[in-house]
């Protein structure tokens, strides 16, 4: 039970790094699947085209925006994923008062 803190740890670090690497997936899929959609996504008021503009541009239009209404599989399946993943690093580190 002593290594349970740190198995814990190593366990939601490698759901968060698989949880990363598919939603870059997901960005270079929608960037190639909808280019005059993430063209505009990728636009930016202030003029900047910074990776964290796309990513809170991205987000947004997720939840609210163009790429929420899609019927696209990869964009479910990384609903579920992050789902998934949050519930089991909050459950995770619920579960151990050290985090």
């Amino acid at each position: 039970m002593e290594n349970y803190p740190i198995l814990a740890f190593i366990l939601i670090c490698a759901l968060l790094i698989i949880q990363n690497r598919k939603y870059n997936a997901l960005l270079a899929h929608l960037a190639q699947t909808y280019p005059i959609q993430w063209e505009q996504l990728a636009q930016n008021t202030l003029g900047d085209t910074s990776r964290s503009a796309v990513a809170a541009n991205f987000n947004e239009s997720l939840k609210n925006g163009f790429f929420s209404t899609l019927d696209d599989p990869k964009i479910s399946q990384f609903k579920k994923l992050k789902t998934i993943n949050m519930t089991i690093c909050s459950r995770l580190a619920h579960f151990n008062p050290r985090f």
